[in-house]
């Protein structure tokens, strides 16, 4: 016998045509269902994965990454010339801009991640190596 929760999913439920890694799937569904859990619960496909579900745990949606990136590559050819930012201290100086959290913020401002990963985003751009690969 259904619980009145799975009655009221089933009364409710809307038709889904997906087509996943070339199989076409037809289903029934509850609109309140997410992809995520449609992938996993329902067809049993588990290799994507959910952080802690209310961006804190700094598993990152990806949505922004393209962007951040794009970002943090426009703004490390910036400093490497020396371009000055509102936050630069020393602008007399010819050389390149120390990157610090406050410049690299301030430059990558204009991108907006909405489970905050900021602070995972300035690491990332700091860590050794990055700065002088891009």
């Amino acid at each position: 016998m259904a619980t009145p929760a799975e009655a009221a999913s089933r009364v409710h439920a809307i038709p889904l045509e997906l087509q996943i890694n070339g199989t076409v799937h037809r289903l029934q569904i509850d609109p309140r269902v997410t992809l995520l859990d449609l992938l996993q619960e329902r067809l049993g496909l588990t290799g994507t994965k959910k952080g802690c579900d209310h961006g804190q745990c700094g598993a990152q949606c990806g949505y922004c990454t393209p962007g951040q990136i794009c970002s943090a590559v426009a703004m490390l050819s910036e400093v490497r010339r020396g371009g000055a930012s509102f936050v630069t201290r020393d602008l007399r100086s010819l050389g390149p801009v120390a990157l610090t959290d406050e410049e690299i913020r301030e430059r990558m401002s204009g991108n907006i991640c909405r489970c905050r990963a900021y602070p995972g985003i300035v690491a990332a751009v700091k860590a050794p190596g990055n700065s002088r690969s891009l």
